[in-house]
């Protein structure tokens, strides 16, 4: 059984690992394997053969195969996954809080349902990306491209938005309270998002924000519905 820090760690590491080189592979088995392979990391002798959990472990994803990662419902909380390429990956309801995704490729990717709170997802290529009731509070999307990106509903409580390029992005329903949009490019006001004094606006878009919303309770307030008049921030 885990149960120090440094044997965590390890396992958390190579959960990651495991689930890039294994796309097919069931994700208890991953699991499995990962923490099996942590809990013998102090062995003095390797094992001579391979431990159960890893029987069905596929192959190394081919390269223009046609064929993306699936990761739906993976466990990777606080894994490692900097600049690791994830075009199209189906990560449907999967665990990434406090996961490194720091410069990661998730162009295109079905992040719906999944966890990405306080994930670090700074400068991470989200376009295209699928992340209706994603759970992205606190996440760090500062420089992110969230261009195209379709986050209906999604939860960016306290998120950091910096410089983040929001081009066609779908933020209807989108809960924006307490999040940082300074500098975010292209940022669309539709009708339903939710915001508070404590969502930091892109320059010039605060007042007209204040003037399209109602407050649905003291401090919080929605974007208007019923209406075309979407504005777009200026800035570069």
């Amino acid at each position: 059984m885990v149960d120090d820090p440094e044997t965590q760690r390890q396992a958390d590491a190579l959960r990651s690992l495991l689930y890039l080189a294994c796309p097919g592979a069931p994700p208890a088995a991953i699991s499995d394997t990962a923490r099996a392979i942590a809990e013998r990391s102090g062995d003095q002798t390797s094992p001579t053969y391979a431990v159960a959990e890893a029987a069905s472990l596929t192959a190394v994803l081919p390269r223009n195969s046609g064929r993306f990662h699936n990761l739906s419902r993976a466990n990777l909380i606080s894994a490692d996954l900097a600049r690791v390429n994830l075009t199209g990956a189906n990560l449907t309801g999967a665990d990434l809080a406090r996961a490194n995704l720091t410069g990661a490729n998730l162009t295109g990717a079905d992040l719906i349902y999944a966890n990405l709170a306080g994930a670090d997802l700074t400068r991470v290529n989200l376009t295209r990306a699928r992340m209706k009731l994603t759970n992205l509070t606190g996440a760090d999307l500062t420089g992110a491209d969230l261009a195209g990106g379709d986050l209906t509903n999604a939860d960016l409580t306290g998120a950091h938005l910096t410089n983040a390029d929001l081009t066609g992005a779908i933020l209807t329903g989108a809960n924006l309270a307490g999040a940082n949009l300074a500098a975010a490019r292209q940022l669309r006001l539709v009708s339903g998002i939710l915001w508070n004094l404590d969502t930091h606006w892109p320059d010039g878009l605060a007042d007209t924000a204040y003037a399209w919303s109602d407050e649905v309770r003291p401090g919080s307030y929605r974007l208007r519905g019923g209406t075309a008049r979407d504005c777009s921030s200026t800035s570069a």
